[in-house]
This record gives C-alpha cells, sequence and structure tokens, in this order.
C-alpha cells in the first residue's frame, strides 16, 4: 500500500493541487484581473471562434492574414490553449468582446498539474520514488507557482512546455536514445518555441548537454534536434508561411521592441533593463519557502557526484541555472518578481526531492523508537508546512516571500515590491467599491496598460451591476478623470508614484491587506481626481 502511494503520488498530488487551483479561479474567491489576461484570453477567443466558424478555410491567406496578423508578440500555441479553455464555459462564443477570463485561467490551472506531474515522474526516474513524490509535493506548496496556475497569460505553460523540452531530451541523453528520440526531443522543444520566445533559451542548455555526453558523436543528434523544433515552430505558425524570414525577424524585433517596466528592487526603481544582474538570483531565494531552500541544499550537496556525470541529472542543472545567467545578463528585461524565470523554482523541486529521500533514508537507517512510519509523516507535514504562505496570503499568491527576508513586512523593509499585477484588486475590494460608488466613475491606478481597467469593470458583475467605471489614471491626462470622487490602487511601488496625490489626500475606505501590509485600497477623494491632481502638482 504504501508503495503505490510513493509510486503513484505525484499523479495524486498534481490532481489535489489542480482543484485547488480550479477551485479558486474566480475573483469572488481567488486572486483579481491582472494585467495581461484579458488581452491573452481574447486573443485565445479569436483563434478558437475562427476555427470553429470555417475549419477548411482556416489556412486560407486572408484569412490567416487577419487571424494572426494582430497577435505576432508572442508565438499562438498558449494562445490556443487559452482560447479552447475559454471555449468550455463560453456563453456567447460568437460575440469577440464577451470574454471570460475566468474561462481561460483553466488552462494555466491545468498545466500547474501537468508540471506537478512531469517533476514527480522524472525525478522519481533520476534519484527513485520517495524524491518524486516529495518533488511533486514540493512545486505544488511554493506559493508563487501555485499563484501563478490561476491567471491566464503564457507563463504558465512557458514553464510547463520548457521544462517538458529540457526533460526530453535529457532524458534521451540518458537512455542513449536513437536519432527518433531526439525528433521526439526536438519536437517538443518546438512546442516549445511556440509558446513564448522564451523556448529559444533552450538552445544553450541543450547544446552543452549533448556536448557533453556525447562529445564527437554529438552533431548529428544536435541537427535532428535542432531541425526537428524548426519544423514544428514552423508548421505552428502559419503566420509565418508566407515570407518566413522576413516574418521572423519581424517577430524577433517585435518582442524586443517596446516600452521599458519599471521595476522596485532594493528600495529603489529601475528601468527593465537596468536591473542589478543579482536581481533573479535574489527574487528567486526571497521568493522560496525557507525549508524548500535548505531541503534543496541538501539535495544538491547529495547529488553533487551525477551533476556532471548523469544527462538527467546535468539538465536539470544547466536549465536552471542557465536561465538565471541569462537574467543576469546586461541589458536583458527582467521584471515582475519570478515571473519570467517560473522554471527556475520548478526544477528546484528536483533538488528538493533528492534532499527529502536522503534525509528519509537517514532518519529511518537511526530511527528507533515507536511506529517505524512516522519519520515518513513528520516529513511529509514538514513539506505541507513549506505551503503556509498560500493559506496566508491567500489569495494575493504573488505578495510572498521567504522567512529569509521575514516574509511581506520584512520584503517591504528591505526594498522589494509588495505587489505588481494587479491582483490584489480581488472581488472583495471590488464589492465594497461597487457599494460605495454605486453609479459613479472610479479612477484605476496604476494603470499599466490601455486594457487594464476595462478588464477588471467587465469582469466584476457587481461593478456592471452598480454601474460602476473604472477610469484608468494617465497622468498625461488627467482630465478623463475629471469626475472620479473615488480611487482604486494596488501597491505596485514601482509605479505608484503617479497616484501619489491619492494617498497623500484620499481617504481609506477599504482594503486588502495581509500580514499587516496594505496590497490594494479603495480611497474617497475630496474633490475629483483631476482637480486634486492639479492641486497636488
Amino acid at each position: 500500500m504504501v508503495r503505490h502511494c510513493v509510486t503513484y503520488g505525484p499523479w495524486l498530488v498534481a490532481l489535489v493541487a489542480t482543484i485547488g487551483v480550479l477551485g479558486t479561479l474566480s475573483p469572488s474567491n481567488g486572486p483579481g484581473i491582472t494585467v495581461d489576461e484579458y488581452y491573452d484570453v481574447a486573443a485565445g477567443k479569436k483563434l478558437v471562434q475562427t476555427w470553429l466558424r470555417d475549419p477548411l478555410g482556416f489556412f486560407r491567406f486572408e484569412t490567416i492574414e487577419a487571424t494572426f496578423g494582430p497577435l505576432t508578440r508572442h508565438p499562438p500555441l498558449g494562445r490556443w490553449l487559452l482560447g479552447w479553455a475559454h471555449a468550455l464555459v463560453d456563453v456567447r462564443p460568437d460575440e469577440p468582446q464577451s470574454v471570460s477570463v475566468v474561462g481561460g485561467r483553466i488552462a494555466p490551472a491545468v498545466s500547474f498539474g501537468l508540471l506537478i506531474a512531469l517533476l514527480g515522474w522524472f525525478t522519481s526516474r533520476a534519484a527513485g520514488p520517495v524524491a518524486g513524490l516529495a518533488a511533486a509535493a514540493s512545486v505544488a506548496v511554493v506559493p508563487r507557482l501555485f499563484g501563478h496556475a490561476h491567471f491566464a497569460t503564457l507563463d504558465m505553460m512557458t514553464a510547463l512546455f520548457w521544462i517538458a523540452a529540457l526533460f526530453t531530451l535529457a532524458e534521451v541523453v540518458e537512455k542513449r536514445g536513437s536519432l527518433a528520440g531526439y525528433l521526439l526531443a526536438g519536437f517538443v522543444w518546438g512546442l516549445a518555441l511556440l509558446v513564448k520566445m522564451h523556448g529559444v533559451l533552450l538552445i544553450g542548455p541543450g547544446t552543452v548537454l549533448l556536448a557533453w555526453f556525447l562529445r564527437r558523436r554529438a552533431l548529428g543528434p544536435w541537427f535532428v534536434w535542432c531541425a526537428s523544433a524548426g519544423v514544428t515552430f514552423f508548421a505552428g505558425w502559419p503566420w509565418l508561411w508566407p515570407e518566413p524570414w522576413t516574418r521572423l525577424r519581424e517577430f524577433l524585433g517585435t518582442s524586443t521592441d517596446r516600452a521599458a517596466l519599471h521595476v522596485y528592487y532594493l528600495g529603489r526603481v529601475w528601468s527593465d533593463q537596468q536591473v542589478p544582474w543579482h536581481y533573479a538570483w535574489l527574487m528567486f531565494v526571497a521568493t522560496m519557502p525557507l525549508g524548500l531552500l535548505v531541503l534543496g541544499v541538501l539535495g544538491a550537496w547529495e547529488g553533487r557526484g551525477r551533476w556532471i556525470a548523469r544527462p538527467r541529472f546535468a539538465g536539470v542543472a544547466l536549465g536552471g541555472v542557465g536561465m538565471l545567467i541569462v537574467f543576469s545578463l546586461p541589458g536583458v528585461p527582467v521584471y515582475d518578481g519570478v515571473r519570467l524565470f517560473l522554471m527556475v523554482p520548478a526544477l528546484w523541486a528536483f533538488v528538493v526531492g533528492i534532499g527529502v529521500a536522503r534525509l528519509a533514508a537517514s532518519v529511518r537507517a537511526m530511527w528507533q523508537w515507536g511506529n517505524p512510519r512516522l519519520p515518513d509523516a513528520t516529513l511529509a507535514v514538514l513539506l505541507l508546512v513549506q505551503g503556509i504562505g498560500i493559506v496566508a496570503l491567500h489569495p494575493f499568491y504573488l505578495s510572498h516571500y521567504s522567512l529569509l527576508v521575514g516574509s511581506l513586512p520584512g520584503a517591504m523593509r528591505l526594498g522589494f515590491e509588495a505587489t505588481y499585477w494587479g491582483d490584489a484588486i480581488d472581488g472583495t475590494l471590488l464589492r465594497a467599491t461597487a457599494q460605495h460608488a454605486a453609479g459613479r466613475d472610479v479612477l484605476f491606478a496604476p494603470h499599466l496598460a490601455p486594457f487594464q481597467a476595462a478588464a477588471a469593470n467587465v469582469s466584476s458583475a457587481e461593478l456592471i451591476e452598480h454601474r460602476v467605471r473604472l477610469v484608468g489614471w494617465d497622468a498625461t491626462a488627467p482630465a478623463a478623470a475629471a469626475n472620479c470622487r473615488w480611487a482604486l490602487v494596488y501597491r505596485r511601488r514601482a509605479d505608484v508614484d503617479d497616484a501619489q496625490f491619492v494617498l497623500d489626500f484620499g481617504t481609506v475606505v477599504a482594503e486588502s491587506a495581509r500580514q499587516g501590509e496594505w496590497l490594494a485600497r479603495l480611497y474617497r477623494l475630496p474633490s475629483p481626481a483631476a482637480k486634486l491632481y492639479q492641486k497636488w502638482k
């Protein structure tokens, strides 16, 4: 019975975690709508809607241009998955403007469960079933990973496909597979490329892995791996077909040519391309539960003889460390906590699993009292306790910080960001807004994208019912907020200065707060926002 529990445990953990996320997808009992969600889900709905309307004509030149032309910032696979998830609950499939962000959130929730199962399976093959079960559990209890599983964006799917591509290649190398194996590994890599540009970053770890273990025989497998990925990427993105090289260059330019984002880090505001090199490393350490950090260090030491001797181990090391190095390079944009490198905390589960397995074996060998299963039960509780941040911060999981930096209050004192994506404006705060500001315009800040306030508005039945309109704050056009006597502000410290006049003059009516720190607030203003801003200015 115990053996079966350990063997199939990762799948059970994945199922429970997925159910936990699915049960908290709605802003009414989960995190609020974030900046990118409405756009990504709307794009996915457009793809699915076009396909369902005319599957045979979907690949006509005119249809490709109309469907994919406006969506060139990211490849289409992630949007496809969001669109099909949205279609499961879409009550108005023929209305492009009818978008359910909560429906789109099903896709990352399922991706999270698959990621847990994948880490458990791979770690079991590399280090045994106990390590695999512990790895699966440790992915499930990381608050930032659990949080990102709620958002209908590309990030969780990027992590899933990126790690799947890395693991597939490592498995093929470990088993000294045939060229067919490298074709499969390339296909999975191509899928990762079709989700987000992050897939390109697999070229480094994959090339080193092949060269280190295959030596002179690496060239053929490397070519097959790359060719398979390239064909998959090209075949999966019809927009590239008419002019492959021209449009590929256009895509690469579009992905990097954008306005810089602000990052609050160590007490000051940085441009995303000028953030200090240690940002990614420190954010990883500061947001990982302390117990998992310690267990992972133990696992890294335990596996010290295998990191360069075994392809599975080397693949994990090259993928995790390589990603951190990339985001430490000068000029590489990095922002929003660990969002851009979610694969790193997920890969850390591999070393946590090894650490737990080693600790379990040592304790069992020394245990001489009472029930022999008590040590295993104690370790299981220890792992579950690492997820206390999920409970303590619910539903604002992206504001979690480790005990190593003093949790959220300590992180605030050290100069870290409080919240960054608008998720702290949840259903509870929106219901308070609807009750207090019925029939009024409400200023929304910081406003990071043209559709952010509108997306939060249409996703709240209470705001719609009470005829409340959220108005995104733009300091360059304050007249748009001329009628606003109320304001919703979330505590993105990198950009909240634009709305500082609200904090200075407004009266707090309701707030979202955790661990003694406010994350979002509803303010009543003494005079219309535009006039108040001119006075403050």
